[in-house]
């Protein structure tokens, strides 16, 4: 948001005004946040839980499932259509998912409480995906709907509704939790800083391009762990069902509808 400011042609102090008149003027804009905002405070909640039960290129692959559901929302809620290859691709992309599950319960331990947990990790990963779909879809659903004219008003928009996610999650917190915060390692600060900025980075996605499109970059992520994980290098199963989640997420972009309308609602 610092940059939008430093880089506009209006003066900075210009600029902060309008940011400030952007989101003061526009308290009713809150409720509808409160929509994506509950959906995102769940997400990460669900996000923590499985990250704890599931390695980081399981956890990134069963999370693309958030592409299917996205496409399933955009379809009511910004009646955008697809093409058949698109709709093709999801199967793809729930076989990719199911082989990476299969190849991680198959790598845990023999016990049954190993497995249990892949699979409560998995369970979160997919409500997770569902979340995340809905909400990204709702909240292009309002930028689209409301024509921001202005980056300070789209920037706005972005500080609403982080604030409005944390009074979500403030009641999850412990009550000293901001003494612990100011106790944790650089290490932990440095994953908030990536969150943070992941999260302007897909808001300003949604703006500018859609929901949809911003999962294609999932599947360099999902490319980048899996060639820096040891199980992407020794399980066939394993990169069989990398492969899939990439090759679905390849045909849902590569394959748009022959006139494919963009999905402002008017």
């Amino acid at each position: 948001a610092w940059l939008v400011f430093v880089a506009g042609d209006a003066p900075l102090r210009e600029r902060l005004g309008r940011f400030a008149r952007a989101y003061t003027e526009a308290p009713k804009h809150v409720p509808q946040l409160a929509v994506p905002a509950g959906c995102f405070a769940a997400q990460n909640v669900l996000f923590y839980y499985a990250h704890a039960r599931l390695s980081a290129t399981v956890y990134l692959s069963l999370s693309q499932s958030k592409t299917l559901f996205t496409a399933l929302f955009s379809v009511p809620l910004l009646g955008r259509r697809l093409s058949k290859t698109q709709w093709a691709s999801q199967p793809l992309l729930m076989a990719g998912c199911v082989l990476v599950l299969m190849q991680s319960m198959a790598s845990s331990s023999a016990s049954k409480a190993g497995a249990a947990a892949v699979a409560a990790g998995a369970a979160a990963c997919l409500a997770s995906g569902l979340l995340s779909g809905f909400a990204n879809v709702f909240f292009e659903k309002i930028l689209k709907k409301r024509a921001q004219k202005t980056d300070e008003g789209f920037w706005a928009r972005q500080l609403q509704l982080s604030l409005v996610t944390f009074l979500f999650v403030l009641p999850c917190a412990p009550r000293n939790w901001a003494a612990q915060a100011m106790k944790l390692p650089p290490q932990v600060w440095a994953v908030v800083f990536l969150k943070a900025l992941g999260g302007l980075l897909i808001g300003a996605t949604i703006k500018y391009a859609s929901a949809i499109s911003k999962n294609f970059a999932s599947a360099c992520a999902i490319v980048l762990t899996a060639a820096l994980s040891r199980e992407a290098r020794i399980s066939t199963t394993f990169r069989s069902g990398i492969l899939a989640v990439v090759a679905s997420m390849v045909m849902f972009q590569a394959c748009p509808p022959k006139k494919l309308s963009e999905s402002s609602v008017p």
